[in-house]
């Protein structure tokens, strides 16, 4: 494997953004990373070594435990920032669950009310007629939203976001560490 492809992976770059980066052509950084024909410059050379010096030293450099506490306490601020927003959101979703059911039946019944009284207005009533019509059609749109298929969807949304939250206060209780590394002999950046 060539270093081309080598440095871009460790940079976690696409081809396109690696070959932007180094002012080459996308189909000449392939042509590069498969060993094949690339015209190399000393331009280009010079940012590939410095490339490969700058990850070498970022590998080889320990994370304190400063550094990993503080990505700690990040990102539980982030799942308690979450758990604040999934709690609302809940309340809202909850509150607006049992009114759907009788929403749609409700709604169900004037339209059926609506439709039996255009079809016996007078055919030359335009603007009742117009207007019983607009009435039934809102009564079906009102009819879609609590249906029980969006009843249901809303059942699972707050299936989903209970779940969410039972794991992210978890996660901040107990499981937190999993995500960070601990000081261990397979671990060349242990903590210092």
């Amino acid at each position: 494997m060539s270093y081309y492809k080598v440095l871009r992976e460790q940079l976690n770059c696409s081809g396109r953004e690696f070959a932007d980066f180094l002012g080459v052509s996308h189909t000449a950084l392939i042509r590069g990373e498969k060993n094949q024909r690339f015209q190399s410059s000393f331009e280009i050379d010079k940012i590939i070594y410095l490339l490969g010096q700058c990850i070498s030293k970022v590998d080889s450099t320990p994370t304190s435990k400063a550094e990993l506490e503080e990505e700690q306490n990040n990102f539980q601020s982030t799942l308690e920032k979450r758990n604040i927003h999934i709690r609302k959101e809940l309340l809202d979703l909850k509150d607006a669950l049992p009114p759907m059911a009788s929403k749609f039946a409700l709604a169900n019944q004037s339209k059926k009310y609506f439709t039996e009284i255009l079809s016996e207005i007078d055919p030359q009533e335009y603007r009742r007629k117009s207007w019983l019509q607009y009435m039934a059609d809102a009564k079906e749109n009102i009819m879609l939203k609590n249906a029980p298929l969006a009843q249901y969807n809303l059942q699972l949304k707050i299936a989903q976001l209970e779940l969410e939250l039972e794991m992210n206060t978890k996660m901040i209780n107990e499981g937190i560490d999993q995500f960070y590394p601990s000081p261990s002999e397979d671990n060349p950046k242990s903590i210092q």
